[in-house]
C-alpha cells in the first residue's frame, strides 16, 4: 500500500508537469507513457499481493475473521477493498469533482444550470462543462465547490471517465463496489444508474487531460490513505489484543500452578514443623526409657 501511495504521489507530479503549457506534444507523451506504466504497476500490486495464498487487494479479502479468543465469536473483522486502478478511477468520478481548465473539447456541453444553453453567458452566472457519453457521477454527487462563475479564469469540468482514458482504460462492468457503481450515469438529464465501457484512447495529451489526471491522484490518494488508515487502526487494535491475551495466558497459568504445583514455601515450614514434632516425641520417649532405667537399678 505504500508502494502504491508513491506511485500515485508520483502522478500528482507528473500531472503537473503535464499541465505545463512550455511542454511540447511530444514531451506530454513521454509523461502519459509514464503514468500508464504507473497504473499497470499498481494493477500488478493489487493482482499479485497475497498472503496464505490468499489475495489482499483484489476484493476478495472481505469480512475475514480474526481469531482472538479461546471462544467462538470471539474474532475481530477485516475487509480490505479492492485497489485496482479502475475501482480507484470509478470512486473518483463517483464523488462528482469538478476541476478546472481552459479547454472546452468537443466531449463536453455547456451547461448553464438549471438550463442547457449554448449561448454567451453573462458575468457571475454558475456554468460548467458535464462529459458527453462518457461516465460520470449522478448529479446529487457532484460536489459544486469547484464550480466558479462564468467569467472566472478556467472552466469547470466534470471529471468523466473519457478524461482518464489517455492513461487507463475503464470499465463500469468490472467495478466491484455496488455503492460506487450506483452513484455513476452516462445521463445528466435522466440521472439513470450505469456506466460505459471506455478502452484505452491514443488521443493527444493536452493540457485537460492532465489537468484531469491531477483530480484523479488527489481522490486516489485519499482511498488509499483511508484504506491504509483503516489498517493501521486494526493493527494498532490487535497489538492491544495481543497484550490483553498475554496478561490472560499469565494468569492462566498462575491458577493453574496454585491448583496443580506444589507451593514450596508451605510445604517447608510444614516439613520443619513435622521434623520438630518427631525430634520432641523421640526426645519425650528417650526420657521415658530412662526413668523406666532408673526403677529397675533401685529394685535391683
Amino acid at each position: 500500500m505504500n508502494e502504491v501511495h508513491d506511485m500515485l504521489q508520483r502522478m500528482g507530479e507528473l500531472a503537473v508537469k503535464g499541465a505545463n503549457g512550455t511542454l511540447t506534444s511530444v514531451d506530454r507523451d513521454y509523461i502519459k507513457m509514464e503514468v500508464r506504466q504507473l497504473m499497470s504497476e499498481i494493477d500488478r500490486i493489487q493482482s499479485t499481493t497475497t498472503f496464505n495464498e490468499q489475495k489482499l487487494l483484489d476484493g476478495s479479502f472481505s469480512n475475514k475473521g480474526l481469531q482472538v479468543g479461546a471462544e467462538s465469536g470471539q474474532h475481530i473483522g477485516i475487509t480490505i477493498r479492492n485497489m485496482c486502478t479502475n475501482d480507484l478511477i470509478a470512486s473518483a468520478l463517483a464523488k462528482g469533482i469538478f476541476f478546472q481548465t481552459n479547454n472546452d473539447s468537443e466531449v463536453c456541453n455547456n451547461i448553464d444550470n438549471p438550463n442547457p444553453s449554448h449561448a454567451g453567458y453573462p458575468q457571475g452566472v454558475v456554468a460548467y462543462w458535464v462529459p458527453n457519453k462518457s461516465t460520470y457521477a449522478k448529479q446529487q454527487y457532484w460536489d459544486k465547490s469547484m464550480v466558479q462563475p462564468w467569467g472566472s479564469p478556467g472552466h469547470s469540468h466534470l471529471l468523466g471517465a473519457e478524461d482518464l482514458t489517455i492513461f487507463h482504460s475503464f470499465s463500469y462492468s468490472a467495478i466491484t463496489d455496488e455503492n460506487v457503481k450506483d452513484k455513476l450515469t452516462t445521463d445528466y438529464m435522466l440521472g439513470t444508474t450505469g456506466g460505459t465501457e471506455e478502452a484505452l484512447s491514443e488521443k493527444t495529451a493536452d493540457v485537460r487531460y492532465f489537468q484531469a489526471l491531477n483530480a484523479f491522484a488527489k481522490s486516489a490518494i485519499f482511498d488509499v490513505s483511508e484504506v491504509r488508515s483503516d489498517l493501521g487502526a486494526i493493527q494498532n487494535r490487535l497489538e492491544h489484543t495481543i497484550s490483553n491475551l498475554d496478561n490472560i495466558i499469565e494468569n492462566t497459568t498462575a491458577a493453574e500452578s496454585a491448583v496443580r504445583d506444589t507451593d514450596i514455601a508451605t510445604e517447608m515450614v510444614r516439613y520443619a514443623n513435622n521434623n520438630i514434632l518427631a525430634q520432641a516425641g523421640q526426645s519425650m520417649l528417650a526420657q521415658a526409657n530412662q526413668s523406666n532405667q532408673g526403677a529397675l537399678s533401685l529394685l535391683q
